[in-house]
């Protein structure tokens, strides 16, 4: 069933909300383009992961960022962004300063309903690339596609990904696979709930533990248990795909992409784990998002590591990712 297109106003923001009988979903067009939340209905839960102060009100004074960090993650709603044209780290690129997770992630876009969905168009200012964005609901599946044009007379070079953030009544406790082959820990992330070795790399699903044993990453925490904080990558995807099967609810969330575009995944876990701003200790999430590079220190770190993603001027290129949520006996 195609979703039917609505319109209505939450805290300031403009909402395009697609609806079909058996999910509901919610862009932020004024915001990223951000899809806020993906509710299936029968059993009623989101898929997509709420911050504790969500979608902040529009225009309200914003507390003095030592970093483009602060900010970001200050009025980071959660749900599914995109990172572009950096990812991770703020860092000195082109003449000025690229963001942590790149300007797209903050970018007002222009919205037009579309049978279905909404498209969204926008021009970036840091970087010479222009973005549409199309965003469709078919029953309970998912589809964007983003479209990227270089206005500029040089090549860009930086990070592309998706960082969809999956909530605890849907993911805790439940199983993650996917199709990589290879996991790649965070060579800096040091924490005190952190339980991966730093730097440490693994054969999927296994990554191994500071205290020599190895961890099965299938298996994700559940909201009563230890608190646990992972930064890790997924790699060696043959085919685009992870894949999270709820342990309290018949549903299983399948998302898709091409591993051409994005062949690497940044695996973040956070369960009531990290002490200070901004979490606290008090939440819980899971991301699994694709990307065209790693680690999550910006864009020079991942130049050293991986390679960057290059756009020639002139040129144009286009990606679909999904999010199939299907019913489980």
């Amino acid at each position: 069933m195609t979703s039917v297109v609505h319109r209505r106003e939450h805290r300031g923001w403009e909402l395009i909300v697609l609806d079909t009988e058996q999910a509901r979903v919610e862009v932020v067009p004024g915001k990223g383009g951000d899809v806020l939340s993906m509710r299936i209905k029968d059993p009623e839960v989101d898929v997509l992961w709420a911050s504790p102060w969500g979608l902040r009100q529009r225009g309200a004074a914003a507390t003095p960022a030592a970093s483009s960090a602060d900010t970001v993650l200050e009025w980071y709603p959660g749900g599914w962004q995109v990172m572009l044209p950096n990812g991770g780290d703020e860092v000195g690129a082109e003449g000025t300063t690229w963001s942590m997770h790149g300007e797209v992630w903050t970018t007002p876009f222009d919205a037009t309903e579309v049978p279905g969905g909404v498209e969204l168009t926008a021009r970036l200012v840091r970087a010479p690339l222009e973005v549409t964005r199309r965003v469709v609901l078919e029953g309970a599946r998912l589809e964007l596609t983003d479209h990227l044009r270089n206005v500029g007379r040089w090549s860009v070079e930086g990070v592309w990904g998706h960082h969809p953030a999956f909530a605890p009544g849907f993911a805790a406790g439940g199983r993650l696979t996917c199709g990589a082959s290879h996991v790649v820990v965070d060579d800096l992330r040091i924490t005190p709930h952190g339980d991966l070795a730093v730097g440490a790399r693994g054969v999927w699903p296994h990554a191994p533990g500071r205290d020599g044993t190895a961890r099965d990453l299938r298996e994700i925490p559940r909201v009563d248990g230890p608190g646990i904080e992972r930064l890790a990558y997924l790699t060696g995807f043959t085919e685009g795909w992870a894949q999270i099967d709820s342990a309290t609810l018949p549903l299983r969330a399948r998302l898709g992409w091409d591993a051409e575009v994005f062949p690497h995944a940044w695996l973040w876990t956070e369960f009531h784990a990290s002490p200070g701003f901004p979490w606290f200790g008090a939440v819980n999430v899971l991301a699994v998002e694709p990307c065209t590079g790693f680690p999550a220190q910006g864009r020079d770190a991942i130049a050293r590591s991986t390679g960057l993603w290059r756009l020639e001027p002139g040129t144009e290129q286009s990606t679909t990712l999904t999010l199939d949520v299907t019913e489980t006996t």
